[in-house]
C-alpha cells in the first residue's frame, strides 16, 4: 500500500502507449493490489460465491484470451443466484471493481463518534505526501466489529460507503467499541477521531485477542504510514505498540518490526542518534518481555518457535543479543556440542550464544565449514556470525570475505554477511573501508546485489561518504 499511496502509482487497468512502456506496469500494483482487491471482493461477495464464479470463469475461459470484464461479468452472474447475498451489494459488480480498478491509490477512512450509538464514516484519497484537494472517491465495503447487525450472512459488509459519497452515518451497537476493517481484508487504511482510538487503546491493554491479530496488525500499520504521512501525530501511533509485550502473534511481530525498522531509518537520515537509542532501548524491553514469556511456555516448535527466532534476529540486529537469558542458552554456551537444540531454535541460540560469549564464534565457524552439515543448518550458522559483538571476529569476518585467496563463504554467504555486517554500526565501517578499497571487484563479483549492501551502509557513514555512495550507485 505504500507504493499505491505514492505519486509514483498507476491504475491496477493500465494500458501501456507503447510496447517499450509495458515493463513499467509490471511494479507492486498488478501483484499486491491486485491479489488485495481480488480478496476483499472475495469477502464482500462471500467465499462461497467468488470461488464458484472463479471456477466458472476458469472453465468457460480456458485456452482463449480474456479481459478483466468477463471475471466481473462472471462474478456477477454467480451473485445473481444468491439474492440473500446479492441485496447487500449496492451496485454492479462491474461498477464496484472499475472504481477499484481503473483509478490509482485507494481511500482513507476517517472515523468518528457522532452519538452513542451512531458513527461517521468520511473516504478520501490517501497521498503518502499527506492531505489532498482530490475528489476521488471508491465503493467502499465496510466491516465493522461488532457486527452492526445480526443478521447479516456471511461476510458480506455491515455497510458501504457509495462512489461520489465522502460521508455516512452508520448505526452501531450503543456502549460497544467499534473496530472498522477488524480482520484487515478492506483495501484501505483508517483514521480514528482520538475518543475512539482511545477506546480501541483500552480493549489492545485489556483484552488484545478481542481484535483478530490480522486486525492488530492493521492498526499498527495504518497507524505508522499515516504518522510517516503526516495525517496523525507520531506519538499517537507509537500509543499502539505499548500493549505489544502481551501479544504473541507472528504477523502482528512482523507488521511492528517493519515499521519500527522504517522509524529508526528516517531517524537515522536525521542523525537524531538520541531518539533512536532512546526507541531500541523500548525496542528491546518490549522484545525480551515476549521472549521470556514463550521461553517459560517451553515450546520451541510451530509458530512460537518462529517467533522466538524473529524476536532473537531483531534484537541482534538491535545491538541487544546480551539481553536473554535462559537455562538452555546458558548449557549451550558452557557446552555446545553436547546441547540438543531444535531447527526453530537454532538461530535465536546460535545469536545470541555468539553475542553473549566469544569463543562460541570458533564452535559455529567449524560446524558451518564442516562439510557434513546439512545445507538448512549452515545456513542458519552463517547467520548467527554477524550477531558477534567482538570488534576481533567482526573485522576477521570482513577481511575473510574480501581475502583474495582463501575465502571460506560462497559468494551468497559472503553477500548475506556483508548486507548483515553492514546494520551494525561496529562493523559498517571497516565493511566500507574494504569496499572503497576493493570496489571493482566488488562491483564485478556482486553486480546489482552490491546496491543492498550499500543500502545498509548510507545511514552510518559520513555526509561526504554519502555522496561517494550516491556516485557510486548511480554509476
Amino acid at each position: 500500500m505504500e507504493f499505491d499511496s505514492s505519486n509514483e502509482t498507476h491504475p491496477l487497468e493500465n494500458f501501456p502507449p507503447t510496447s517499450a512502456a509495458v515493463a513499467d506496469i509490471y511494479t507492486a500494483i498488478p501483484y499486491q493490489k491486485g491479489a488485495s482487491v481480488l480478496r476483499m471482493t472475495s469477502n464482500f461477495l462471500t467465499e462461497d460465491v467468488f470461488e464458484l464464479a472463479i471456477k466458472n470463469y476458469i472453465n468457460r475461459h480456458q485456452y482463449q484470451s480474456a479481459e478483466q470484464n468477463d471475471v466481473f461479468d462472471e462474478l456477477q452472474e454467480e451473485l445473481n443466484k444468491y439474492p440473500l447475498i446479492s441485496e447487500y451489494v449496492p451496485s454492479s459488480v462491474r461498477e464496484i471493481m472499475n472504481s477499484w480498478c481503473q483509478q490509482s491509490k485507494f481511500p482513507l477512512i476517517r472515523v468518528s463518534r457522532s452519538n452513542a450509538s451512531q458513527i461517521i464514516l468520511t473516504q478520501e484519497e490517501i497521498s503518502d505526501e499527506g492531505p489532498t484537494n482530490s475528489t476521488t472517491t471508491w465503493w467502499v465495503p465496510v466491516n465493522l466489529q461488532p457486527r452492526s447487525r445480526p443478521d447479516l450472512p456471511g461476510t458480506v459488509p455491515d455497510t458501504w460507503i457509495p462512489q461520489g459519497v465522502s460521508s455516512i452515518t452508520v448505526d452501531v451497537i450503543p456502549g460497544e467499541t467499534v473496530v472498522v476493517n477488524p480482520e484487515g481484508i478492506g483495501y484501505y487504511q483508517v483514521l480514528y477521531d482520538e475518543s475512539m482510538q482511545n477506546d480501541i487503546l483500552a480493549v489492545l491493554k485489556g483484552d488484545h485477542t478481542k481484535i483478530p491479530s490480522t486486525g492488530r496488525s492493521k492498526l499498527i500499520s495504518d497507524s505508522f504510514q499515516l504518522a510517516f504521512a503526516g495525517y496523525m501525530d507520531l506519538e499517537a501511533a507509537m500509543e499502539f505498540t505499548k500493549y505489544i509485550h502481551n501479544d504473541i502473534s507472528n504477523g502482528v511481530w512482523e507488521s511492528f518490526q517493519r515499521q519500527m525498522d522504517k522509524l529508526l531509518n528516517l531517524l537515522g537520515q536525521l542523525n537524531n542518534t538520541e531518539t533512536a537509542d532512546l526507541l531500541k532501548i523500548y525496542l528491546t524491553s518490549k522484545i525480551s518481555n515476549v521472549w521470556n514469556s514463550l521461553d517459560q511456555l517451553n515450546i520451541k516448535v510451530g509458530t512460537t518457535g518462529m517467533l522466538l527466532e524473529k524476536l532473537s534476529r531483531w534484537s541482534c540486529d538491535l545491538g541487544s543479543c546480551q539481553a536473554f537469558s535462559s537455562n538452555d542458552i546458558d548449557s549451550f554456551i558452557e557446552n555446545p556440542k553436547e546441547s540438543e537444540i531444535t531447527k526453530e531454535q537454532q538461530f535465536s541460540m546460535y545469536c545470541i550464544a555468539v553475542a553473549q560469549n566469544s569463543s562460541v564464534f570458533d564452535y559455529i565457524l567449524a560446524e558451518y565449514m564442516n562439510p557434513e552439515t546439512l545445507f538448512g543448518r549452515k545456513q542458519r550458522l552463517l547467520k548467527a556470525l554477524p550477531c558477534t559483538t567482538d570488534s576481533k571476529k567482526m573485522k576477521w569476518l570482513v577481511n575473510s570475505i574480501f581475502a583474495e585467496e582463501t575465502r571460506p563463504f560462497s559468494i551468497d554467504d559472503r553477500l548475506e554477511l556483508m548486507i548483515a555486517l553492514a546494520k551494525k554500526a561496529e562493523a559498517s565501517a571497516f565493511l566500507w573501508q574494504k569496499i572503497r578499497n576493493n570496489l571493482t571487484d566488488f562491483y564485478k563479483r556482486y553486480d546489482r546485489k552490491a546496491l543492498d549492501v550499500l543500502s545498509e551502509i548510507v545511514d552510518k557513514v559520513t555526509e561526504m561518504e554519502k555522496d561517494e555512495l550516491v556516485i557510486i550507485a548511480q554509476c
